[in-house]
């Protein structure tokens, strides 16, 4: 599931942490729906296009 993190967000599970920065993210149904809860991210439709985001960002030329 995509979502895009407006803030920095902490995934805590038993053993591990996975933490994300504020940008849009591929990840699982239990960490979106604890994002989504604690209003750190939002649900988006479309996956980002990584050729538009290296333009828009200057790396590609």
């Amino acid at each position: 599931m995509w979502l895009r993190f407006h803030e920095p967000f902490d995934w805590r599970q038993p053993g591990f942490t996975i933490a994300y920065k504020a940008g849009i993210y591929n990840v699982t149904r239990k960490c979106a729906a604890a994002a989504i809860a604690a209003k750190a991210a939002e649900p988006t439709k479309d996956r980002p296009n990584a050729k538009t985001q290296e333009i828009r960002s200057g790396v590609a030329q």
